[in-house]
């Protein structure tokens, strides 16, 4: 029987869970506070070999191939000399056509472009999508659940999922914690024309620059011609909530200090306006985030830090194992724990896995990592939501996938 399933929040992880309910055979509204979406809005993203395999059970690989450029291999960069000193590479197989884990290279795109993609799915395949409309709670009894707006609309469903985000109201209601962690890290990003820093890139359409306690990512998004750039670094200055708090180059290049002078070059070429920083949050892990009707899904359910940059590739997981749960149980609450039993301790694990990694990163051994590869955890790449084997509700089974 279809149900209707109403998703709050059109982000990443809301939209690949809006395509996979509807692709289980169910009606799908999802609501989004922004009144509309922006081309242009965020920066470049990398989408991990677990996030190609979302997209791949999406039935959307073609489409993201077409939209993003393969990262097979990332040379890193010696903050202060400016030589190449390690060429991390993945496994060389062809894209998608072997069997594992490990069997999708790594893409970058713009958040943008991935975005529009999977919303232009989303309505293709009938899902409705209702913008400029905050939800801030939920009424559930044994019939259903009412998602209640600020404008004092009450829209009706089957199942809620509360996929908004970092400060989430479905989460507040549902969990009543506290403020997010603050880790004493900011990021900065910007998207700077190629030809602006074309001369700078030494040949290199992606390399991270390593320093002891700062780590900077820069690659080339939307065809070519776009830099995008990620800089992460622990720092007492201070940035709001969000991807918007304007920043300047001064402020970046200080923060820098000591750096060779090529990655300092770049970052002196970035137009005003278009550098902006954010603090770098998490939040403790859940043992529940489900609650009869209503679930957590992405940020709203397991914030993490993005050492591993995987935050965005594990929200579309929780995508994708919610659809083929919804396919699986009849039972919209049987779905519902059939789905947590099944993310927990994936989730969970990658979420104090980035948090380990940022210790690092920001304690001064970031250079570690590239001589003892054992401080990372390569195990958290390895991992596909669309074949993974579900741990259905009543089930003592858990998975070892992590």
């Amino acid at each position: 029987m279809s149900e209707r399933i109403i998703i709050v929040g059109a982000g990443l992880g809301g939209l690949s869970a809006a395509l996979a309910v509807r692709q289980a055979g169910h009606d799908v509204l999802v609501i989004e506070r922004a009144s509309h979406f922006s081309d242009s809005a965020g920066a470049g993203i990398t989408i991990t070999a677990p996030g190609m395999a979302a997209m791949d059970a999406l039935g959307l690989r073609r489409q993201i191939h077409a939209a993003s450029a393969p990262a097979p291999s990332t040379p890193l960069i010696h903050y202060a000399t400016g030589e190449m000193f390690y060429n991390r590479a993945v496994p060389n197989l062809e894209d998608g056509e072997q069997e594992g884990p490990h069997r999708f290279i790594p893409r970058v795109t713009h958040r943008a472009d991935l975005h529009a993609l999977l919303n232009d799915a989303c309505l293709d395949a009938g899902v409705d999508i209702l913008t400029d409309a905050s939800v801030i709670g939920y009424e559930q009894d044994r019939g259903g659940v009412t998602a209640l707006l600020a404008d004092g609309r009450r829209l009706d469903g089957d199942v809620l999922i509360g996929a908004d985000g970092l400060r989430s109201k479905v989460r507040a209601q549902m969990i009543g914690d506290a403020e997010p962690n603050h880790t004493g890290a900011v990021a900065w990003r910007a998207l700077v024309p190629v030809e602006l820093v074309e001369d700078l890139l030494g040949g290199m359409d992606i390399a991270i620059h390593f320093g002891p306690t700062a780590h900077f990512m820069r690659y080339l998004v939307r065809n070519r011609t776009m830099l995008n750039c990620v800089g992460l670094v622990r720092t007492d200055a201070q940035a709001r909530d969000g991807w918007a708090t304007p920043s300047t180059v001064e402020e970046l290049t200080g923060e820098l200090a000591g750096w060779h002078h090529g990655l300092i070059d770049i970052i002196e070429r970035i137009p005003e306006g278009m550098l902006f920083k954010w603090p770098l949050l998490d939040r403790d892990p859940l043992d529940n985030w489900v609650d009869g009707r209503v679930a957590l899904l992405g940020d709203a359910a397991h914030a993490m830090l993005p050492y591993y940059g995987i935050g965005a590739t594990i929200a579309m997981e929780d995508g994708v194992v919610l659809g083929r749960a919804m396919a699986l149980e009849p039972d919209p609450l049987l779905a519902l724990q059939t789905y947590q039993r099944s993310r927990l301790l994936r989730a969970n694990s990658a979420l104090l896995a980035s948090r380990r990694l940022g210790e690092i990163y920001m304690g001064g051994s970031a250079l570690d990592v590239i001589t003892q590869p054992a401080l990372m955890d390569w195990n958290i790449y390895a991992y596909d939501p669309g074949t993974v084997p579900l741990v259905q509700a009543g089930s003592h089974a858990e998975t070892g996938e992590v």
